[in-house]
């Protein structure tokens, strides 16, 4: 039998991740907590004295935290109170944004057919409803907007209903498209768009997996978080600009990876999870969508791990600091590594809960990935050898 070099150094570079992750994870927690920043957050914390002997100046700066602290608690109240609608009668609603919901949404339903998918009335009409309820939580916002996220909603729910109930259509256009008009203050059309299609289709792939609860506070809130975080990224960085693209795959990879770990849960903390997830994976610019569906994917899936006592704070901070610390370097690793460091910074940091702040969390989760990527780096991992 022969063993190629590739796979050869594929699987050692899988062990190396797997060996260095929670050490790197179990030093950073512990140097965090005995540094808790008394008035700017992450500001007193830096993950270079994981491995300081080796590393410049330079070095040494780019593996100090910069992820955004989000005040999650007021987004949660807002976000658990649209999650928990009913979609069962008919919403209170003007005619102005019944109409503009219907258009977005049917624009969605023939798009979806464009791409080959093949609807019932039936189906049609789930995700027209789900549009409709959602616009009517947000009245306030813009005809162009309640048309994009309704659009986006419908599309990213009907590519995947083919095995999905009509309810659990509904409910995943209704919460991927309420969760990105509660962003309509800061983002704009194409941002609520992209995150809508985004969580609708995450959340929706996971229908054999999940009830309808959690599947809608899921697209809840990875499309909040996707359409909340690219503000963010162009204020500090006005030279490059989250995409389009970007956006979609992290509410992809945030409803997605947050009910995958549904079990001992509450939906509340699988929204947050999703919410920091997504916004992860929309704080800085990111050129390969697949690492940032799959970090934005890993960070929501391992914040839920051990987090039965942990706050929906908790949860939010591990998941965001665990992807935007993986993406910061992401061109230095490959998927599989990505997925395996978010995940393992993600529970690291929340098995802390107990113990920590959240912004001792965020960082510890972030600075985790970072010192883990740099070890991985300094690792010789390519082993030349044939097994006959």
């Amino acid at each position: 039998m022969s063993v190629s070099t590739s796979d050869r150094t594929h699987e050692t570079t899988v062990a190396t991740v797997q060996r260095a992750v929670p050490v790197v994870v179990a030093l950073i927690v512990v140097l965090s907590l005995g540094v808790a920043p008394a008035t700017v957050a992450g500001t007193d914390f830096t993950a270079e004295s994981v491995a300081q002997d080796d590393q410049s100046d330079s070095e040494v700066n780019r593996y100090q935290p910069n992820s955004e602290i989000i005040e999650y608690d007021p987004i949660a109240d807002e976000l658990t109170t649209v999650a928990d609608v009913g979609t069962e009668t008919d919403p209170e609603i003007s005619d102005e944004t019944r109409e503009a919901a219907e258009e977005g949404a049917q624009v969605g339903v023939e798009c979806a057919r464009e791409r080959g998918v093949e609807l019932t009335a039936d189906q049609e009409q789930a995700a027209v409803q789900g549009a409709v309820h959602a616009a009517a939580q947000y009245q306030d916002a813009s005809v162009e907007q309640i048309q994009a996220a309704s659009n986006g909603a419908s599309y990213g729910a009907l590519l995947q209903s083919q095995n999905a109930s009509l309810t659990q259509l509904q409910a995943g256009t209704y919460g991927s498209a309420a969760g990105s008009l509660s962003q309509s203050q800061r983002a704009n059309v194409t941002q609520l768009q992209n995150a809508a299609i985004g969580a609708a289709y995450g959340s929706v792939s996971q229908h054999q997996n999940v009830d309808v609860s959690q599947l809608q506070y899921a697209a809840v809130g990875a499309a909040a978080g996707a359409a909340h975080g690219p503000m963010q990224s162009v204020n500090r960085r006005q030279s490059q600009a989250v995409t389009a693209r970007q956006i979609q795959e992290a509410a992809r990879g945030g409803s997605n990876g947050s009910l995958v770990q549904r079990q001992n849960v509450t939906v509340e903390q699988i929204q947050a999870a999703a919410f920091g997830g997504a916004g992860g994976g929309t704080e800085h610019p990111v050129d390969d969508p697949e690492k940032v569906r799959e970090a934005s994917k890993a960070g929501a899936k391992g914040s839920l791990v051990q987090s039965q006592t942990a706050t929906v704070s908790q949860i939010q901070a591990a998941a965001r600091g665990a992807c935007t610390g993986s993406l910061s370097q992401f061109q230095q690793v490959n998927i599989t590594q990505i997925q395996i460091i978010t995940e393992s910074a993600a529970t690291g940091a929340i098995s802390q809960h107990q113990e920590a702040t959240v912004v001792q969390i965020q960082s510890a989760a972030q600075g985790a990935c970072q010192g883990a990527i740099s070890r991985l780096q300094r690792q010789d991992i390519s082993i030349e050898c044939s097994v006959e």
